[in-house]
């Protein structure tokens, strides 16, 4: 009952629209029933060779009217439905979209990617049967049997009551059997389905490893595994519809033939004339239409409510970040200005409060923009080892400050937590309140970052680059590519900065992307960057081009450089090495060097990596 209340939802808007489309169908169904009705009637009647043709132009004008009104109605009443069902579809879409965006990737961190996607694509797209097959159906199949009913009961009640009684059955027993005969498959169908996609996501997102260990044979069985099952479910499912559809078509030829059985000694005596028995069966037949598209509703409920579960229960997921209450009567605003003097930030930037305080300080945007981070700890979920372990370091503003070390350290993990993707344990102040008290989105909009794997969507560049700052300038966007070192790339590309870049920017380099992904932070004039790895992927001399881009770019700002490669940390203020969590070295580049302890063996490494 909860899910249909959360379906409701995505109907209620559109009540109006629903009503005309059913009150559409339901004209369908009844042209229908009245075409066949008057053209058995001047079938038989024309078989009597009336005296004059007079007597014909009336059922004549009934089978050209319910001929051509049928078409019609059909017409619009696809055009309503199919238009009703989008608009619900993009609602739904928005909605979940709307759900998940703010608590990911908290959130969703047990969920494979398969599975959102699936829910996403397969299970939305599920749903768009609800209202074509589920819901609609039923309530035009009511409709058309009420009409039946006063039609045939005008000429007579009792073969009235035995046609109603046919209908139900069709209506109601047969699809009732049809659902529960295909229940359990219609939901494993949705389950085997999100299996085999989140199966085939990651062989196509690890097909690198997949080949380079030569495990295409067992990625392959896993895939046929699944698809075997799937397709064993949809067998079952297809030979219940045509058992379903076989007994539904013998039961409309049988109601035919017990309408004329009950007819015929009624027009022996009189009580009913030879030409509306005609114009009754074939009533009959025709009535039956209302009533054909229910078994394939009641079957399609199964997985419409699994879909709709699994929807639900994405939409579902609680944020791991809360962002603090919102006070309007104590809210402040702060406007940054740029380097050249413009606003990089709205002056109506709403500010929050300590979750549930009365009278405690408002904390404005920081004014000054220092990050001072005391005692920083942090565990992913389920797990029992912290990843980072009482990390401290200052990042004052315009200070450049660098953390190198392994793979695993917990480099990356810091930056996830500056930007308040994951709750934190210890203390980070940014400017002169607690980092947790500020609202989410709006600390993310005073510093700015390259993950270490930037996604593209698949556009152009340019509209790639505008997602940054949608109302970017040409000569902004022209010193931004410069920056990134991408005017050559750009001017090599078949149509510039109209091509598009693919699936996840597949038609571009590692290295490409991640300077479309530096373009953005440079498009921003955000106070504090984090850059995790932006030199991943390129070659040597376009990584010491980037690095002096970058530096320079950030002259006026504060940097949070994550790296293990150490180019360019010479200039850095300040770098700190870590190891398994924790911070084990701290310094300027030349100290570190001195100290010939983990950072001058990772140089030296590194150096000689160059040589050679």
């Amino acid at each position: 009952m909860k899910i249909i209340g959360q379906l409701w939802r995505f109907f209620s808007p559109f009540k109006f629209r629903m009503a005309l489309s059913v009150l559409l169908g339901f004209s369908t169904i009844a042209a229908g029933t009245g075409l066949m009705f008057t053209s058995g009637y001047l079938i038989a009647k024309a078989a009597l060779h009336p005296s004059t043709i007079l007597l014909l132009w009336v059922p004549i004008v009934g089978v050209r009217f319910f001929g051509l009104s049928r078409a019609v109605f059909r017409y619009v009443e696809r055009y309503v439905s199919h238009d009703l069902t989008f608009r619900m579809l993009t609602r739904l879409r928005v909605w979940l979209y709307e759900k998940i965006e703010p608590v990911a990737p908290a959130a969703l961190q047990n969920t494979q990617s398969g599975e959102v996607l699936t829910t996403l694509t397969g299970d939305v797209d599920t749903l768009q049967n609800l209202y074509l097959r589920v819901v609609a159906p039923p309530l035009v199949g009511v409709l058309i049997l009420a009409l039946v009913y006063v039609m045939v009961a005008h000429f007579n009640l009792p073969i009235a009551l035995v046609l109603l009684g046919l209908l139900l059955f069709a209506g109601v027993v047969v699809p009732f059997w049809t659902h529960r005969l295909s229940q359990r498959d219609n939901e494993g169908v949705i389950q085997s389905r999100g299996q085999m996609y989140t199966e085939l996501l990651d062989v196509v997102e690890g097909m690198t490893e997949v080949v380079s260990f030569n495990r295409m044979d067992d990625a392959f069985a896993r895939l046929e595994a699944s698809q075997a099952q799937l397709s064993w479910q949809q067998i079952r499912l297809s030979q219940v519809s045509g058992v379903s559809v076989g007994l539904s078509a013998w039961v409309q030829n049988f109601a035919a033939l017990a309408v004329l059985v009950m007819a015929i000694p009624l027009v022996h005596t009189g009580h009913l004339s030879g030409v509306t028995m005609t114009a009754l069966v074939l009533t009959a037949l025709a009535s039956f239409e209302a009533v054909g598209p229910l078994p394939a509703a009641f079957q399609s409920l199964g997985q419409t409510m699994e879909a709709a579960r699994r929807v639900s229960a994405l939409a579902a997921r609680q944020a791991v970040v809360r962002d603090p209450v919102w006070r309007e009567d104590r809210h402040r605003h702060v406007t940054m200005t740029s380097v050249d003097g413009e606003n990089s930030l709205p002056d109506d930037t709403d500010l929050p409060n300590e979750p549930g305080a009365s009278d405690a300080a408002c904390h404005p945007m920081p004014a000054h923009y220092n990050l001072l981070v005391r005692n920083l700890r942090f565990r992913y979920q389920e797990s029992a080892r912290e990843v980072v372990r009482g990390v401290s370091f200052d990042l004052p503003y315009g200070k450049h400050l660098a953390i190198v070390g392994a793979s695993g350290s917990g480099k990356s993990t810091i930056a996830s937590l500056l930007l308040r993707l994951w709750e934190y344990e210890g203390s980070i102040l940014f400017g002169d309140g607690e980092l947790r008290a500020y609202n989410a989105e709006a600390v993310r909009a005073l510093i700015s970052a390259v993950p270490q794997q930037p996604y593209l969507f698949h556009t152009t560049v340019l509209e790639n680059l505008r997602i940054a700052k949608p109302d970017a300038t040409h000569s902004e966007l022209e010193q931004a590519i410069a920056l990134a070192q991408l005017s050559e790339m750009i001017a090599r590309l078949p149509e510039g900065y109209e091509t598009l870049v693919g699936e996840q920017g597949a038609a571009l380099s590692g290295g490409e992307r991640q300077r479309i992904a530096l373009a953005r932070v440079f498009l921003q004039s955000s106070p504090v960057l984090i850059l995790d790895e932006p030199t991943n992927g390129l070659d040597a001399v376009t990584e010491q081009k980037v690095m002096s881009a970058i530096l320079d770019a950030a002259r006026s700002r504060s940097l949070l450089l994550i790296t293990h490669r150490l180019v360019g940390l010479a200039k850095m203020d300040e770098i700190v090495v870590m190891q398994e969590g924790r911070i084990v070295e701290r310094g300027a580049h030349d100290v570190l060097l001195a100290q010939n302890g983990i950072y001058r063996t990772m140089w030296n490494i590194e150096s000689q990596v160059i040589i050679a």
